[in-house]
């Protein structure tokens, strides 16, 4: 099967969205290459215009690979960011109340080490999910293993995984990865779906056995998310992998097919609640993009939110899609989103 070409039409993401001309930066006379499919849409569409709110400043963010929006306790409003930072060897968090950044596990220094998350060590972490089914239960990638860190007991205790690096199923220390770079977990909190980056598969990890499979075979798997199209997201049998200079994919779980969606590079990717996905491709850093997966449409949705920014870093969708949290530079800033209408419903045949 062909890779698909991508159709344009005017930006007007969501009913009433306001719709405006580029915004002019700061930094103007930056040229930055864009390849000639992606530059038809820039010059076509007329991007939406965010409200951009700097939730703190702190020089160690710009060292944060990912972020993840973290549970209150008891409760199902967020109240902060947890990202994993590559310089100090740990997890840090930022509190969206006050900006405060501080660390919450790991004691800073490069190793793997189990036991209170005061003393714990990481040797290169990528990133970090929540467990939905228990607000203090967290899975955290660490380039080779696959960790589990309870914030109420402090403990990080290992589930998959060791220092040897591979690609081995098996149960917990048994496994071996080659760099976890992003993972995704199940809303009943059984399962969860690793990019295995350098081994170019991506892997099962179920875990209460702490069993470890491997899925289907995808060039570099950088990052995945769930496909949110009607008639799939309740089913969680889809995913979309962004895998790089190859392009998305789109992974069925079940039977393990591969579909090559787009062959432009990218860096990441993410499926609003309404199936629409957002994409930061790897010549256009400081641009992000709507993708509809039905209709093949590719619009501008804003770009360079702010002045003298050249990218944005490790986007993150808030859990109502109303607000996109990101690192630019050296802040975590939100840049508010328009609305997105639900897609109509698409069986895999249609694909």
């Amino acid at each position: 099967m062909s890779d698909t070409k991508i159709a344009t039409k005017e930006s007007s993401v969501g009913s009433g969205s306001p719709i405006a001309r580029e915004i002019n930066l700061a930094l103007a006379d930056a040229v930055i290459p864009i390849p000639p499919l992606l530059a038809l849409i820039a010059g076509y569409a007329s991007p939406f215009v965010p409200t951009v709110t700097v939730i703190g400043t702190d020089e160690n963010v710009q060292w944060w690979c990912s972020l993840h929006h973290t549970i209150a306790r008891g409760g199902t409003n967020g109240t902060g960011l947890v990202a994993p930072s590559w310089r100090y060897f740990r997890f840090e968090r930022i509190a969206l109340s006050s900006g405060e950044v501080r660390p919450v596990c790991g004691a800073g220094g490069s190793g793997i080490l189990n036991g209170p998350h005061s003393a714990a060590q990481f040797m290169n972490p990528h990133c970090i999910v929540a467990n939905p089914k228990k607000a203090s239960s967290y899975y955290a990638s660490d380039d080779v293993t696959v960790r589990h860190w309870d914030a109420i007991s402090g403990l990080v205790m290992p589930v998959a995984g060791t220092r040897q690096r591979g690609w081995l199923d098996g149960e917990g220390r048994k496994a071996r990865f080659n760099v976890v770079s992003s993972m995704i977990i199940s809303m009943d909190g059984d399962v969860l779906w690793a990019c295995d980056f350098n081994s170019g598969r991506l892997r099962r990890i179920m875990t209460e056995s702490r069993t470890v499979t491997t899925g289907a075979t995808v060039p570099t798997p950088c990052q995945l998310c769930w496909d949110n199209t009607p008639g799939q997201k309740a089913a969680e049998t889809a995913v979309w992998v962004s895998c790089g200079q190859s392009g998305l994919y789109r992974v069925d779980l079940t039977t393990n097919t591969t579909h090559r969606t787009l062959d432009t590079g990218l860096v990441d990717v993410m499926s609003t609640r309404s199936g629409t996905l957002i994409l930061r491709f790897f010549n256009t850093p400081s641009k992000l993009h709507t993708f509809d997966p039905t209709s093949r449409a590719c619009e501008l949705l804003f770009v360079d939110a702010i002045a003298g920014v050249p990218e944005i870093k490790a986007p993150l969708l808030s859990r109502d899609d109303r607000v996109l949290f990101a690192i630019c530079k050296d802040r975590v800033v939100s840049l508010s989103l328009p609305s997105f209408e639900p897609l109509p419903f698409c069986c895999d045949r249609d694909r």
